[in-house]
Parts: structure tokens; sequence; C-alpha cells
């Protein structure tokens, strides 16, 4: 069965209780229109995890309009407890929400067919009066493109076990929100083979850098690393 692919992207604002839709699709699809799109439904979880975040889903929607989750990834992992239940209590928030999804029949060409969509699912915790007045006091953030070269520190990943048995290779990139000390708060994989992105997103999280300054004052950095495995 052949998919054309489009991509949805679901907004889905943790405590306000609204969602917005955008969409890009392809032309040979008429995007089907949300019948029923739940608000993930993060619990406290938002809150412990100390920030904003996203979620994708990539899921199936067939010619009822039924959502059927093929994976997800996201939020980014917390470089000072990699293995926090919180990154992936959100994931199965977000997944949850997609799952309950119903949406009108997909259309090409005039006829019923099947889509493949990426369903995006954004969260931030909900900001009260004390966090609101100390806004100007918080360390900017700069985006500093492709990293690599400016690590000071910058491990390579180990080669899973589990990869060599089929010989995985190939790129994997890795965003990541680096601290005005040089040190990786977050990373979260983007793009490559998902047997080799948590390997990937261990290694960026042991990289090292220089604090970065603007206007003397020093900023955050969110930028991409990258790591080209070999089997």
């Amino acid at each position: 069965m052949r998919f054309f692919f489009f991509t949805l992207y679901v907004v889905s604002f943790c405590f306000l209780g609204s969602a917005s839709y955008a969409q890009e699709i392809s032309t040979e699809v008429q995007a089907p229109k949300a019948i029923s799109a739940p608000d993930a439904d993060y619990g406290n979880n938002v809150k412990l995890y100390g920030g904003s975040g996203v979620v994708t889903v990539n899921a199936a929607i067939d010619k009822a309009g039924k959502v059927s989750v093929l994976g997800a990834f996201g939020p980014a992992s917390l470089c000072s407890d990699l293995k926090s239940p919180i990154v992936e209590a959100i994931r199965n928030a977000a997944i949850d929400a997609a799952a309950r999804s119903v949406y009108e029949t997909p259309m090409k060409d005039g006829k019923p067919t099947d889509v493949n969509v990426h369903l995006t699912y954004k969260f931030a915790p909900p900001a009260n009066a004390s966090e609101k007045s100390t806004d100007n006091a918080k360390p900017k953030m700069i985006s500093g493109g492709v990293v690599n070269g400016k690590a000071k520190s910058q491990p390579r990943p180990s080669y899973p076990a589990a990869a060599g048995v089929t010989r995985v290779g190939g790129l994997v990139t890795i965003q990541v929100v680096i601290s005005e000390a040089g040190e990786v708060l977050t990373a979260a994989a983007v793009s490559g083979h998902p047997l080799l992105r948590e390997y990937a997103v261990e290694a960026a999280c042991k990289a090292k850098f220089a604090p970065t300054t603007l206007q003397g004052n020093p900023v955050m950095v969110t930028g991409l690393l990258t790591y080209n495995f070999h089997p």
C-alpha cells in the first residue's frame, strides 16, 4: 500500500486548555480536518521537567480517519538525569493524545486514501507573576547552528551491539541546549536511525563548550551536534 506523506502540526499548550493547528501538505493530498484532537494530559510532569519542549508523534491516518501511532521522539533528554521517567511520561501523554484523535477522511484526487503524518505537541509550564517579573534577569539564548567545531571536548558515542547485527550506520543529529557555563543541559535526537539515537544523545550530553557571551553578557546556546556512526 502506497502512502502519501504530508506534515500536520498539532500545537498543544499544557495548562492552557487550547490547541491550534498549522499544516504543510503535499499538493497530491487534501489535508484531513481534525474532528477531535484532544490536548495531551501531562499532569504535573511539565512542572517537574522544568521547562518547555516538543514531542513529535509519527502516525498514520486511515480512510476512516482513525489514527495509528507509528512512533514518537522527544522531548529533549535532561542531561542531568538521562534515565528520568518524566521524559517518557511526557512522551506517552503526547502519544495517548494522538491515538485518541479523529480526523475526516484523507482525500487524493477525490478518493479516500491513507496518509502518514507528524503530529507535533508543544508544552510549556504556566508562567506565574514572580516568573514574569524575573524574565529580564534570565540569560538569553542564541542559535549557534552546527556546533561540532566549537566544542572544547566532544566524546565519541559508543556503537551499540544491537546495531552491529544489522550493520546500521549513518548520521545522527542531536539538538542541544548549552548553558552559560558551556555545559549541555538537554539533548534530543532530530534525525538518524532509532538504534543509534540514544547513544548519540549520551555522547552529546558529555560535550563541553567555552562560555558564550553577547555584548559581554553570558548567553545560553541552542545548536546541533552531528555524529557519524560506522558499522
